[in-house]
């Protein structure tokens, strides 16, 4: 469905681009304007204050099942815009680049690395409806560049439930109870989940509930933004 995108013109801003800008999409302006996180819990990923160091309050006291969790930018302009365009206006653009970018901020951190990548998968209804799934657009460069392999059919959305973001904080706990499962064990010990936005964790942790059930021992969840 999707080819390798080419432009001459920054994603965000349109102006024109220097050849070595032309992989990203994206001018020189624009990439020292993003939101990056700078400091936040490494368990649920919340952005922390400078001060702040280790696991956040809530991690401490109730820590969730996801074992490390990394986001690379706030959820604010112009990342929300770039996450629209990609869910709803079909942009590879915006896919290609934030799995780039995702795969260079962890290079950079030198961080441990997992076996496989999982996306976090879509109801088959709402694939129809789509089209395509974000979180596996985002994974694709992602796994291409750290050289890991993308799991596209060992996740399995049961159920076709009602957006996150249409749900209360309380609804949200109970929304997705049930929703995942695992098609075969898994042969990898160590996965990371792929996702676009993490919000409350609630996605994240209900499959890292599934996939340790199913063999995985740790689990990572990383995504594009936080908000």
């Amino acid at each position: 469905m999707f080819s390798q995108p080419i432009t001459a013109s920054c994603i965000l801003c349109h102006t024109s681009l220097q050849d070595e800008q032309q992989p990203l999409c994206l001018c020189q302006y624009c990439l020292d304007d993003l939101p990056v996180i700078t400091h936040s819990c490494p368990q649920c990923g919340n952005a922390l204050k400078a001060d702040i160091h280790g696991l956040c309050g809530r991690c401490q006291t109730h820590p969730p099942i996801v074992d490390k969790t990394f986001s690379l930018f706030h959820y604010k302009p112009p990342m929300n815009y770039l996450i629209k365009q990609l869910k709803f206006n079909h942009s590879i653009l915006a896919a290609d680049l934030l799995g780039k970018l995702m795969a260079e901020a962890i290079i950079q951190q030198n961080t441990t690395c997992p076996e496989a990548l999982i996306a976090t998968p879509l109801h088959t209804k709402r694939l129809r409806q789509r089209g395509y799934n974000q979180a596996i657009e985002i994974a694709k460069p992602l796994a291409k560049k750290l050289n890991i392999p993308l799991l596209t059919d060992a996740l399995i959305r049961n159920k076709h439930n009602r957006p996150q973001t249409e749900c209360s904080a309380k609804e949200r706990k109970t929304n997705l109870r049930n929703s995942f499962s695992c098609a075969s064990p898994l042969p990898y010990s160590c996965i990371a989940i792929i996702d676009d936005v993490i919000s409350t964790g609630t996605t994240v942790n209900e499959i890292a509930k599934v996939l340790k059930k199913n063999g995985a021992k740790t689990v990572f969840a990383w995504s594009c933004t936080h908000s």
